[in-house]
C-alpha cells in the first residue's frame, strides 16, 4: 500500500468528532500529522500567476499548498472567517459555488470534478484558490510565527467576503464598507485575465484587511507615511499594482 493510499484511508476512518478534537490541538501537531489527519487540506493555487506559469511551467501550480481545515466548512467556499460570493457586476452573473465534499474531504466543482491543475478554467478553481490563499495567510498571521493571536476585522461581523470576479477592470481592492476583497478581470490579446489568479495580488489586498483590523484608525489618517505603511504590509512582490497576463 502506498503512503498516499494510507493517508486517504486514515482520513476516511477518522470521525468528524475525532477530527474536531485534533483541530482544537492543531497548533501542537507537526505539519505532516496535520496533513495525514486532514487538519490541513491541499488546495491547488498558482505559485505566482498564469503568466509565470506560461513562461515557466515548473512554477505553474503549487500542488503542495496546504490550507487549514476547520469544522463547519460549507459551499462557497465558506469558513468561519471568509465567504466567497462569485458575483460579476458587469455581466450580472452569479457563478455556482465550489462544493464541500464531506466524503472526499475537499472542495469540488458542482459536477464533482476535482479542482486541480486541470480545472483552472472553472470559476470554482478561482473561488477555491482565493479562499485557500487568504485562509492560509490568516493562519500564518495568527500563528506563533507572527502575532500569535486572533485578528479581528475593521468592520462588524466575522466574515470577510471574497469576490473573485467582481467585474470588468484592471483592478483589485479591499473595501471596508462592503466588508469585501474585490478582484476584477479584463481582456488582453483575446484572453480574459483574472487578477484573483495572482497569489501576490490576493495577499497584497488581503494585507489591507489585516492591517485595517489591527489599526482601524489608519484609514482616517492623511499622512503619507500611514498610507505607505499600508502599502508596505501588503506588497509581497514589490509591485502591488502589477497584473500578469493569463
Amino acid at each position: 500500500m502506498s503512503r498516499a493510499s494510507g493517508r486517504n484511508i486514515m482520513k476516511q476512518q477518522l470521525t468528524l468528532e475525532t477530527r474536531k478534537k485534533l483541530y482544537s490541538a492543531r497548533r501542537l501537531l507537526p505539519l505532516d500529522v496535520q496533513k495525514e489527519t486532514g487538519i490541513r487540506i491541499p488546495v491547488n493555487v498558482y505559485f505566482k500567476d498564469p503568466l509565470v506559469a506560461k513562461t515557466n511551467p515548473a512554477a505553474a501550480i503549487d500542488k503542495n499548498f496546504l490550507v487549514p481545515w476547520e469544522p463547519g466548512l460549507k459551499d462557497g467556499p465558506t469558513s468561519a472567517r471568509f465567504a466567497v460570493v462569485d458575483y460579476d457586476a458587469t455581466m450580472g452573473t452569479l457563478a455556482p459555488p465550489a462544493k464541500w465534499d464531506q466524503k472526499r474531504h475537499t472542495f469540488v466543482a458542482p459536477n464533482g470534478e476535482a479542482l486541480d491543475e486541470h480545472a483552472t478554467c472553472l470559476p470554482q478553481f478561482r473561488q477555491l484558490s482565493v479562499w485557500g490563499t487568504v485562509q492560509h495567510t490568516l493562519d500564518f498571521f495568527e500563528s506563533g510565527f507572527a502575532l500569535g493571536r486572533r485578528i479581528t476585522w475593521g468592520f462588524e461581523g466575522n466574515r470577510l467576503i471574497l469576490v473573485p470576479a467582481a467585474g470588468y477592470g484592471e483592478n483589485a481592492y479591499y473595501d471596508r464598507k462592503s466588508k469585501s476583497l474585490q478582484f476584477y478581470w479584463f481582456e488582453r490579446d483575446g484572453q480574459r485575465i483574472y487578477t484573483c489568479h495572482s497569489s501576490d495580488i490576493v495577499n497584497h489586498e488581503f494585507g489591507h484587511a489585516v492591517l485595517d483590523g489591527l489599526r482601524p484608525y489608519y484609514f482616517e489618517s492623511i499622512l503619507s507615511q500611514t498610507a505607505g505603511f499600508h502599502e508596505f504590509l501588503r506588497r509581497p512582490d514589490g509591485d502591488p499594482d502589477g497584473v500578469s497576463q493569463q
